[in-house]
């Protein structure tokens, strides 16, 4: 499967050669994911991003210190390929900011689902915190939370639990 970020070691027409495979025979497609997606070649096209983890060409291109002939025409492919949804949807408010700062795409929230029928279940002391485990820039500091949670336990006379949910990614940060 190709990026569909900047072109690279997959071609702009191997992009759209895929982009076109995968999406021309649907009359809607549904982009749900974190990526940039591909182009849109069906009737329709809905984006639904959870989280926009690439930049868009453009500034990945200035930022690698494309020339400029390159970069506008980079400007020019990105434009083309998300003027190729009809809708673009994000998960949050949170998303749908850095969809804007990223890549300049303004987008309603349309949150997922959720099962909101909850039994009822006794109250427990327990303190739960769920997040990926990074390190670097992205780090959910549990450390930090650890250590707080310690002075915490100090300063009350119950006891209490401390619960970190999360998974691990093999890359280094």
């Amino acid at each position: 499967v190709p990026s569909f970020g900047i072109p690279g070691a997959q071609s702009a027409f191997r992009q759209v050669q895929f982009s076109w495979a995968v999406t021309r025979p649907y009359d809607v497609f549904i982009y749900s994911g974190l990526t940039i997606p591909p182009f849109c070649f069906a009737k329709g096209g809905l984006a639904y991003i959870h989280f926009p983890m690439d930049a868009n060409m453009v500034a990945q291109a200035r930022s690698e210190g494309v020339n400029p002939l390159r970069e506008r025409a980079y400007g020019l492919v990105w434009r083309a390929q998300r003027s190729s949804y009809d809708q673009w949807f994000a998960n949050s408010d949170y998303t749908a900011g850095w969809m804007k700062r990223r890549w300049d795409q303004p987008a309603p929230v349309v949150y997922p689902p959720v099962e909101a029928d909850f039994p009822q279940v006794s109250k427990r002391n327990l303190i739960v915190s769920i997040g990926r485990f990074t390190a670097g820039k992205r780090s959910k500091r549990q450390l930090e939370q650890i250590q707080v949670f310690r002075e915490f336990c100090k300063k009350v006379d119950e006891p209490w639990e401390f619960c970190l949910i999360g998974f691990c990614s093999k890359s280094p940060e």
